[in-house]
């Protein structure tokens, strides 16, 4: 995966392949110099995908993720 992104949408689209996983509807938005943080299941009995998404002020997106 890669650090940065132009669109959420582009972000998402690669969480979803890269953990070949089907995310929830996400409405709404990140504002500049904002961050965001969700929760998802990877199919795993214990293990959850934790994802951290700050948005710059250029306007792009900074993905850091992890499973734990």
């Amino acid at each position: 995966m890669k650090v940065h992104y132009n669109t959420l949408g582009e972000l998402f689209q690669d969480i979803e392949s890269f953990f070949k996983i089907e995310l929830p509807l996400i409405t709404g938005g990140i504002g500049y110099e904002e961050t965001a943080r969700y929760t998802f299941d990877v199919g795993h009995k214990t293990k959850r995908l934790h994802v951290q998404i700050y948005r710059l002020q250029s306007g792009r997106y900074e993905y850091n993720g992890y499973v734990q």
